[in-house]
């Protein structure tokens, strides 16, 4: 059930419910997962934002290697969505040693997910929890 519209750049890692433990519970930074579903408009608008954003992130950046992304089809990967109660799409949660510690719930336009990633990673870098208190 793929969709077009659902090519991620390389930048990107395509998550699975059989990759999900070695590409996200055993990374060693923290990796910004998007459960989505190719058939909802708002993945379908939220996706390049995503996307441009892990591109900010990706081996030729200045960030290279701080932040990992990847994304999930929900529809093919049921078994990731009911361990992690994901309701809705998109849905964006942030994993870090081994565990779910935040959902990503700002804007969804342009500008949103990027400055979140900035403020998260200076706030890791300066050792002050990007999860609050």
């Amino acid at each position: 059930m793929s969709d077009e519209s659902f090519v991620f750049s390389s930048n990107v890692k395509v998550l699975t419910d059989a990759n999900f433990e070695s590409e996200v519970l055993r990374a060693s930074v923290p990796v910004f997962v998007l459960f989505y579903a190719p058939w909802n408009a708002y993945c379908k608008s939220f996706a390049p934002t995503f996307d441009s954003t892990a591109d900010s992130y990706g081996p030729e950046s200045e960030n290279a290697g701080k932040i990992i992304f990847g994304a999930l089809n929900g529809d093919e990967n049921r078994e990731s969505l009911d361990v992690y109660s994901v309701n809705g799409y998109p849905d964006v949660r942030i994993f870090m040693n081994g565990d779910c510690r935040a959902r990503y719930s700002g804007s969804r336009y342009s500008y949103g997910l990027p400055d979140y990633c900035t403020h998260f990673l200076e706030k890791l870098s300066s050792g002050i929890s990007p999860f609050g208190a």
